[in-house]
């Protein structure tokens, strides 16, 4: 039984095992039918592409996608300011494409850019604004600082882009974000969820030891017990370890991150997805649902309650959810690939179909693309067509 309820689960996340995760892909070619709402760039819409890093030093990259995340997360959380996912706006990184072009494929009007410095003590950011309809600098500036100060930066910034915007857009203001009273759990915390987001044994593992050093320099920081929780059950998921380790190992950090903080939505998150791995699916969905009523942009908790939904046989409230997760994050291919899969089970094979080629036709080569299209033309009934997807993700991957 507990078998067949971690496959049940990661179909759902089973797209994370490629590290072409981290690039997301872009949602054209969907329409309304597919699950889309469309911004139509709307004033109210912003993107923050990924820092770039101008240091060659890999660990000063994951200063600077934490630095993105940081502003992601604290803008996200501004009322009325509707701001692409995480996974869309990685999308981009690496990536020379014209800011149009980026706002165009996320159908944003606004963007946030910038590089990070970092020599020792001290950092320079470098951000601007732009509206992508006029290709116009609405802002932009540099901050020349020690570390230390890189919370009063991020917190400089956004207030900068909420300032931009109030000309157009009536009642932003900035709320208060969780976070961690030192740089060392800071650092710690925020590359730990950059590991988190890539997946695979031993990225998790790495996460793991990340999530308790950001622990040991600040015990009162809620969401690295969170993160600890939810790593140890995805890697429960995946076949590297124990069903009973996992939940024994979760259940304390579960509790510790409530107690230190009960509104803490990844605690919750993390809680709906141990429910969910044992078959609790009813405690499952009432924990998620928290998860989402305390951090609306939470999008792990969408996935998850999808899959609570499926379970429980609920495809079309299953379908709705997907949709506006997608809604958020346009360029998320396990969102996309399971709200196919969602399509198929209601009996609508075009949709699924379509909803799957508009995402091979971004990347062709994707082997956990191909297969879950090859699942999808299978289920459809073409034999020949599954064969011969099936084929191409093997060339592509024979090791899987």
């Amino acid at each position: 039984v507990i078998l067949v309820l971690l496959i049940s689960v990661l179909a759902i996340d089973r797209f994370v095992f490629d590290p072409a995760r981290e690039e997301g892909f872009r949602a054209a070619g969907h329409e309304d039918s597919q699950g889309r709402y469309p911004m139509d760039g709307a004033a109210d819409s912003l993107a923050v592409l990924p820092f770039v890093s101008m240091s060659t030093d890999p660990e000063h990259e994951f200063f600077a996608d934490g630095m993105t995340e940081e502003l992601l997360n604290i803008l996200a959380r501004v009322p009325k300011l509707r701001v692409t996912a995480r996974t869309s706006s990685f999308f981009f990184k690496g990536k020379d494409m014209p800011v149009t072009q980026i706002a165009d494929t996320l159908n944003v009007r606004h963007i946030l850019e910038g590089s990070v410095r970092r020599s020792g003590g001290k950092i320079r950011i470098t951000a601007q604004l732009i509206d992508a309809r006029s290709d116009r600098h609405l802002w932009s500036e540099t901050y020349d600082r020690e570390v230390e100060d890189i919370f009063a930066v991020q917190d400089e910034v956004a207030g900068a882009i909420v300032e931009s915007l109030k000309g157009s857009l009536e009642g932003l203001e900035l709320n208060p974000v969780s976070r961690a009273h030192s740089l060392a759990a800071y650092e710690a915390y925020r590359t730990g969820r950059l590991r988190w987001w890539r997946r695979g044994s031993a990225e998790l593992h790495e996460a793991i030891r990340l999530f308790e050093q950001a622990i040991e320099s600040d015990p009162g920081f809620a969401p690295a017990y969170a993160a600890l929780a939810d790593t140890w059950m995805l890697l429960v998921m995946y076949g590297d370890m124990h069903i009973m380790t996992g939940s024994e190992l979760a259940e304390p950090m579960i509790d510790k991150a409530l107690e230190l903080d009960p509104e803490c939505a990844e605690a919750y998150a993390a809680r709906g997805l141990s429910r969910l791995i044992v078959g609790r699916n009813e405690e499952a969905e009432i924990a998620l649902r928290q998860a989402i009523a305390l951090d609306a942009d939470y999008i792990p908790a969408y996935v998850w309650i999808s899959s609570v939904l499926a379970n429980l046989g609920r495809t079309p409230e299953q379908g709705a959810v997907l949709q506006k997760a997608i809604a958020m994050d346009p360029l998320n291919e396990v969102l996309t690939v399971n709200y196919a899969g969602n399509l198929q089970s209601r009996g609508d094979n075009e949709g699924a179909i379509q909803s799957i080629e508009s995402m091979i036709r971004l990347q062709s080569d994707h082997a956990g693309l191909l297969s879950a299209y090859s699942e999808v033309k299978l289920k459809s009934g073409d034999l020949v067509g599954a064969w011969e997807i099936a084929r191409q993700a093997y060339q592509y991957a024979p090791e899987n």
